[in-house]
Order: C-alpha cells, then structure tokens, then sequence
C-alpha cells in the first residue's frame, strides 16, 4: 500500500490534510469506503418507484395514460436481475412511444432508470451498419425520400472512399446458440454486462485508490478509484466514484476482450452512471489480403460542452489535412459514429481511413520508420527468438535500408537511378561492396555462358555463399557445400548471418554486417545495404548517397558519363584464357583507330577508362560499343606504349569517341 498526505490551509471548510492511498492485491477490499453494486441500485429504482406511482394517486388524470408506464417500470426493475424479461422492456417501449405528450413526459421519468433498452437498440444498430450489405440501407434510410438521387449519389462517394474491412473475430465466451445467431458481438458484450452490472457483487477489487479529504467537520469529501478483473469474462471494470453520501456522480468504464481479435469497452458517466454513454470497438481483420485494424466509437447523448470541443477537433483536423495534403471528401456517414480504419499497404505504410458523421478522411501509403512484423518480416525476425532489442534493430534497417534491383539487364541502382547492364559472360562483376577499409562484404554477379542466367556470390564474414538457378529452381552453397532447400532456415553459427526460402528465390540477410539482404530467384535480384551504409558502398549499384549525376564512378573514383563504361569498369577480368573461370575478357586502355587534331596538330590518342577486351589468343564473338574518354598525345611522339599507359588512367580527358568493348570470346587451343 502508498499512502501519501498534504497539509492544505484554504478558504472554506477547514482541510487537515489530503490522503491518497492506494493498495492492489488481495487488501484492496478493505479500503472501499463507497460500495457501488446492485444492491444500492435496485434501492434507488424502487425509490423511483414509489414516487412514481405516488406522482399518479396525486394526479388522477395521468391515471390511464401512464398505466402502461407504470407497468413497463416494474418489468424494467426486474430486467436488472433477469435478461429473461428483455421481451416485456421492448414491448413497453412501443407502448411508450406511441402514447401522448404527458405519457411521453412521464416516460422520460422511467428511461432514467434503464439504460438497457436503448443500449441495446444502440448496439444492435451500430453493430448492424459494420455490414457492408446492410450499412447502404441504414445509410440511405437516413435520407429523405423524396431526395432520392441525392442520396444515391452520396452513397456512391461513400463507397469510393470505403474500405472492406473482413473481421477476424470469433466468440470466445459461451453463449446461447440462438444469441449467436441473431446477435452481433455487440450482444454478447451487453449479455455478460447485464448479467454483472457492477464487479463488486461478484469479485474483490484488483487495486484501489482513495484520494480523501480530511476535514475538521470530519465530513467525507474526497473521490474513489476502484478496479476490478473478472478473468472468467476476460472483464476489466473501473468505478471512479465521489466519496459525499449523497453525490451519486461517478464514471464506469467496462472493458471486455471478445475474442483474441476484438475488444469492446463501454464509458457512461453523470449521475449514477446513467446521463451519457459512449462504447469504444476495437478489432482487428483484413483489407483485401492484408492486416488491418479497426477502432470505432459510438454515442448516444454527450454534454453540450464536448460537442463543442469535437467540433473543433473536427475543424482542425480538417485544416490540418487540407495543409498536409491528405484527401478529404464530404460524404454522410453514419450518425454518432466514428471510424478509424488502418490496414498494411507494404511493409513500411500503411493506408488510413477516418469516419466521421459529416466527413470521410484518408491518407495512403503513410510511410513508417519500422518495417511491421508481418509476412516476410515475421519470418525473418525468428531467427532472434527472444532477443526484442535484435528484433527492433531489425525492423528499423529494414525500413530506412537502401534497395538495388535487377530485373534481366535492367539495373536500378541504390539512388533510384536506371540504366541496361550488358553483362559479359562468365565474368563476375561487383554488384555492392563494403568500400570501406574493413570491407565486411562484397557481392558479384555472373552470367553463365551456357544458360544465359544470372549467379550470385556472397563473400561475407568467414563464409562463402553462391547462388545460382538450376533444373528452374534456385540452389545454395556454402564454403562450396550445396545446402538442400529443405534444410532452410540456415543460421551462421557464429555470425548473424540467416539464408531462407522466400518464395520463388533465396534470401541472404546480415545487417549486422551491413548487408540487409541479398535475393535472387530466376527473375530478379535484389540487394539492400543497411542505413549506416550510405555512402560507403561501391560497385555497380552505386555508393547510396543521393547524388544521383555522379552515379558512374569507377573503381579509381573517375566519373563517367556512359552506363556500359561504367559497368564494365567493375568486372573482374580473367587471368588467362585457360582459367577454370571461364572468363576470357581483361581491362585494358585502347588506342583510338584514327588520328585527331588537336591544338592544331595531329594527336594520337589512348582512353583513360578501361575497356574489355578478348585475352591474347581469344578472339571476341559478341560485342558492345561504349563511350569513353580518351587523352591525346602529339603523334610524333616517341613515347613507348608500355611507359606511355602505365599512368594512362590519371591523365585528363581531351576527346570522348566510341571504343569497341568486348562481351563474350572464344579461345584457340594454342592460347596460353
């Protein structure tokens, strides 16, 4: 138990001090200074009672016009004891409302005293308007009929800036077959609600919270926070009451989980609980294929003051979505309810849809700064088990990481920038690399020769991982041992290295080290570095800084201006042409054919960008041109091709011509 005093001196009644006590567990009970069950109510009813029928002995001509009434109030104060009597409460209600002025007046009287029948009229309604099927019927009936047109013409709007939300929800407490059938699970809320109205008759408070005034007079003043948990219904019920005798004002606040995908929640506030009610559904489903969740919010009578509150939250929200550029449409939804629909557009955004009576507000694609936990993340996160703080690190990378993409020759490198990638064969080719001195990972790319497929390799950590189609599925190795797709999951054993099945391919993931993934199947290829890698990558996805014009730099930081240039600058040539590698291509600076004058005189000039080129003894059966840079020397220059081309790269470009760059050779038997 805390228990916590203030000595106050103020005007007024004489104020000792002020205590706060709080005591949670089984102890709870014995600090309950106001009990609030069903007893004191049933008291107050009847007292209702007596006075009501001394009203009509008092004035004899609302005899016959409030026997009903009268009639109907004793039925009532049995249907807080019995959900049997549910008939008698309806059937008096249509008698009630088809009565005259004075028994209208006097019904009133009688509709303080049960809030049940127009709960549940509430509920049946609201929960009815969540059908796609029914809700265009209660939509249109709220129009008139002779406006037929306009009301169609609004509830096709409406439907344009709806969405289908699929419950997940199955009812997880017992009820009667034919309660589920013809009820919503807003019926099972109020079922096990008016079976306890109040906790207290039935379970020990959880936790209570006095916070009292002690007064000279030594009169009670002070209010009552008490909290009870009923784990059969999965019921949480919280009682704030004010500690006066006579000061029947107090909040109820009931909640209830339906279902492992539904929550519904009640708040009625005033006196007894009875003057205003609002409930509060929260569940989760789907849009389409996807998760979404919905909260929705219902009322029947509110104050005058928190009307004009909602309204001016109603019109900042709209001024603020105008100036963010969220959509907003005018539309007719339905009264005293508000909806809030979210459901997954990818796995960072999210789509957004907000419901009020007058307007219908949506925003999609909201980007967030995690990756959410569904579908391939979910997979990916069960590698870390229990470790929440690897799992948040995780989702974080995932989200802000930077994505190059392959799709045939077509390249989109980190910086969003495009361009055709004409592969040599058999030549492995830097798609990302760590650039930095620790270089913690580097990834090449092949074209096989014979199938015209690509291959992945992976040199990270202490492993070797190569990826590569094969009979129109993909297949892994590690240190040159095949991994059978079956035995994935693969997890390093010492590094947070994880390789697993994803769809049609294989997903390599190590952002750790960097590498948030490498994927391949028989169509693309994807690589994604991890934030704190902008900047410091290389190769042909690019370094991931935003500059996309300098996008073509080679491995000795020239910046060119031609895609296949750039390209070929990062394959990795071969030694010799009877290399198992099968790659007989090399880099080297070609001589420009012709002559060009420059400064007034003949120059012969060489590229400062490499070209590839067939090995000595191989000649080339597919080529490509490509534009580079060359630099000039005058032509009767003495100077010796070998001295002349061994700083040839570092030197300034003076013309830019087409070079003939090789993609595929073939070698002779006598090549050595």
């Amino acid at each position: 138990m805390y228990k916590c005093m203030y000595l106050i001196a103020a005007a007024g009644p004489v104020i000792e001090k002020i205590e706060i006590e709080i005591q949670v567990g089984e102890k709870a009970a014995e600090k309950i200074i106001k009990v609030i069950n069903l007893s004191e109510e049933e008291e107050i009813v009847e007292d209702r009672n007596v006075l009501m029928r001394l009203k009509n002995i008092l004035v004899p001509g609302l005899k016959n016009s409030t026997g009903a009434s009268s009639s109907s109030s004793s039925s009532r104060s049995l249907s807080s004891r019995s959900s049997s009597s549910r008939s008698s409460v309806s059937s008096s209600s249509s008698s009630k409302s088809s009565s005259s002025s004075s028994s209208r007046r006097k019904s009133k009287m009688v509709d303080i005293i049960d809030p049940i029948t127009r709960t549940s009229k509430r509920v049946s309604s609201s929960s009815s308007s969540s059908q796609p099927s029914i809700r265009s019927s209660s939509q249109s009936s709220s129009h008139s009929a002779s406006s037929s047109s306009s009301r169609s013409s609004a509830l096709s709007k409406q439907e344009l800036y709806d969405i289908e939300f699929t419950k997940n929800h199955i009812h997880r407490h017992a009820l009667s077959a034919a309660g589920v059938n013809s009820h919503s699970s807003a019926y099972s809320f109020e079922a096990i609600y008016n079976k306890a109205k109040y906790l207290a008759n039935t379970v020990t408070p959880a936790v209570t919270i006095l916070i009292r005034a002690v007064r000279a007079d030594h009169k009670v003043q002070g209010y009552q926070i008490a909290a009870y948990f009923d784990k059969a219904t999965a019921r949480l019920q919280v009682i704030f009451a004010n500690l006066a005798e006579n000061d029947h004002w107090r909040i109820c606040a009931d909640g209830m989980m339906l279902s492992y995908h539904k929550l519904m929640a009640k708040i009625a506030w005033g006196i007894e609980c009875k003057q205003y009610e609002t409930e509060i559904t929260a569940e989760t489903g789907l849009v389409g294929q996807e998760p979404a969740v919905r909260l929705k919010l219902t009322w029947d009578k509110l104050p005058r003051g928190m009307k004009r509150y909602a309204k001016q939250l109603s019109e900042l929200i709209s001024r603020f979505a105008h100036e963010s550029g969220v959509s907003l449409a005018k539309v007719k939804n339905v009264r005293n309810q508000i909806k809030l629909t979210v459901a997954v557009a990818s796995d960072t955004s999210l789509n957004v849809v907000l419901k009020t009576p007058k307007r219908t507000i949506y925003k999609l694609g909201v980007g967030l700064p995690v990756s959410l936990p569904f579908g391939d993340t979910a997979a990916e996160l069960e590698a870390y088990q229990d470790n929440w703080a690897d799992k948040i690190s995780y989702m974080v990378t995932k989200a802000h990481a930077a994505e190059c993409t392959m799709i045939k020759d077509t390249l989109i490198t980190f910086n969003n920038r495009k361009y055709k990638n004409e592969m040599p064969h058999s030549c492995y080719q830097v798609l990302a690399q760590d650039c930095t001195p620790e270089l913690k990972f580097i990834v090449l790319l092949k074209r096989d020769q014979a199938q015209e497929q690509n291959q992945i390799n992976v040199k990270i950590a202490n492993i070797d991982v190569d990826m590569y189609p094969k009979d129109n599925a993909i297949v892994m190795k590690v240190n040159g041992v095949e991994i059978p797709i079956s035995n994935l999951p693969y997890q390093h054993p010492t590094g947070k290295i994880q390789i697993r099945q994803r769809g049609e391919g294989i997903a390599l993931h190590a952002p750790s080290h960097g590498l948030q993934e490498v994927y391949l199947d028989l169509n693309t290829l994807k690589v994604k570095v991890v934030d704190w890698m902008r900047g410091q990558t290389c190769g042909l996805c690019g370094k991931a800084d935003g500059e996309i014009r300098q996008e073509y730099r080679t491995p000795n930081e020239r910046l060119t201006k031609n895609a296949v240039s750039y390209a070929h600058s990062w394959v990795m040539p071969g030694r010799s042409c009877r290399d198992a590698s099968e790659c007989y291509m090399t880099l080297e600076s070609v001589k420009l054919e012709k002559l060009v004058m420059l400064h007034g005189q003949e120059s012969k000039c060489y590229s400062v960008e490499p070209v590839l080129r067939c090995l000595p003894g191989c000649m080339p059966v597919r080529t490509t041109t490509a534009t580079v840079g060359y630099h000039c020397l005058p032509a009767d220059s003495n100077l010796s091709r070998t001295e002349g081309l061994s700083s040839i790269y570092q030197k300034s470009v003076d013309v830019q011509e087409t070079a003939e760059s090789h993609l595929a050779c073939r070698c002779t038997a006598q090549c050595t």
